[in-house]
């Protein structure tokens, strides 16, 4: 295992997994308007105080604080968050939002508090560190909701990964090339993916850097399992954030848990 690869990718070379994160700008719309109905379902009010946990560049942030609620985005990557503010600025809601710097493996000690929902969006934290930290941070992110607030975990699928497993992936867009070589090591559950980086030049591609990922894969039992130890109540599970069914044909798992209070 790679001890801390989350800081080689989204510090030492996040100007590389920047240009994934502004790729997918263009679903953060879609993504918040899907949200909005989950919380519906779940009674978070209109106008709620929200903590978006490893935020990125705040996509979901600023797309939510565009539909009116306070948000709260927390990332330990300077690069993410400079972008972040930026597109608060943009989108003129910087009033609405705040953008923290700040170590999520350290969130328990985050001044605010209340929130009526805690998200964990696009497969960020849970599993990038070992199972101890995890349970940690679902404790922590539980201590920091309101009494009835909710907690939105979105990972992939596990069950569609296993199935449909896949040794090289290649994604290209107009801005960027990532090669992604995939191991899986069945004893410990963790997905090693080695990930080879290329930006345009000319009529080609140039190598542009690489870095390894290793994550830590949980079936939704686990999960539920995870969350009941953290003192959450399990609620639902969903396809994708617009509360499709889970199964095998599921993308994304989507957990939903409640505060009990």
């Amino acid at each position: 295992m790679v001890e801390d690869w989350p800081r080689e990718l989204f510090i030492e070379k996040a100007e590389l997994y920047q240009l994934q994160l502004e790729e997918l700008l263009q679903r953060a719309e879609q993504e918040a308007d899907a949200m909005m109905k989950l919380f519906q379902a779940h009674g978070v009010p209109a106008g709620a105080k929200l903590l978006d946990v490893c935020c990125g560049i705040g996509r979901h942030s600023v797309a939510l604080a565009k539909r009116g609620y306070f948000m709260v985005g927390v990332d330990f990557s300077p690069k993410f968050l400079e972008k972040a503010k930026a597109l608060a600025l943009e989108a003129q809601v910087q009033e609405r939002v705040e953008f923290v710097l700040w170590d999520v493996r350290e969130i328990q000690k985050l001044p605010h508090k209340d929130f009526d929902a805690a998200l964990c969006l696009f497969t960020s934290f849970v599993g990038y560190y070992s199972e101890e930290e995890d349970q940690k941070f679902l404790t922590s992110a539980r201590k920091l909701t309101r009494p009835g607030g909710i907690f939105v975990l979105d990972a992939f699928s596990r069950d569609r990964l296993m199935r449909l497993f896949q040794p090289m992936i290649v994604t290209k867009t107009e801005s960027h090339m990532i090669v992604q070589e995939n191991t899986f090591d069945f004893e410990k559950s963790r997905l090693s993916s080695h990930w080879l980086f290329f930006l345009p030049e000319g009529n080609g591609w140039r190598y542009a850097g690489e870095a390894t990922v290793n994550l830590r894969t949980y079936s939704l039992h686990e999960l539920i399992r995870m969350l009941q130890e953290a003192g959450w109540k399990y609620r639902a599970a969903y396809g994708g954030l617009d509360m499709s069914p889970y199964g095998f044909e599921a993308r994304r798992l989507v957990v939903v848990a409640q505060n009990p209070g």
